[in-house]
């Protein structure tokens, strides 16, 4: 059974498990409150649990309103992209020739974008 009760204006989400413990949980990137509660609490157990944690938990969503998120993405050369977890700097060709995206050098992202010569006469 999974729902969401709201512990002083923070909404955390709920799952109800054959467990034996409560696991409380903050998640990046927003911060969102996540507890895994034993179906043998009852639901006043589990706030209260919660409210014991809440200087843990305001702390947590604060490190993470603080980090550096990406920026958002223009697609243009020299921008880096991160695939399979390694950045790449972009390198946007334009061709009369079908669109693909290949890796170069271990380092080159390059993207072949599909131009039109009747677009430009």
């Amino acid at each position: 059974m999974d729902y969401t009760i709201h512990v002083q204006g923070i909404p955390v989400d709920v799952t109800r498990k054959n467990i034996k413990n409560l696991y409380l949980s903050v998640h990046p990137p927003d911060g969102q409150v996540r507890v895994s509660a034993p179906i043998s609490l009852s639901e006043g157990e589990v706030r209260l649990s919660i409210m014991s944690k809440l200087g843990w938990v305001e702390r947590k969503q604060t490190e993470f309103a603080k980090q550096v998120r990406q920026s958002q993405r223009e697609m243009v050369t020299g921008e880096s992209h991160y695939v399979w977890g390694r950045r790449y700097s972009l390198d946007i060709v334009e061709q009369n020739a079908p669109p693909s995206i290949t890796i170069r050098n271990d380092k080159i992202l390059k993207m072949v974008v599909t131009i039109h010569q009747e677009a430009f006469s």
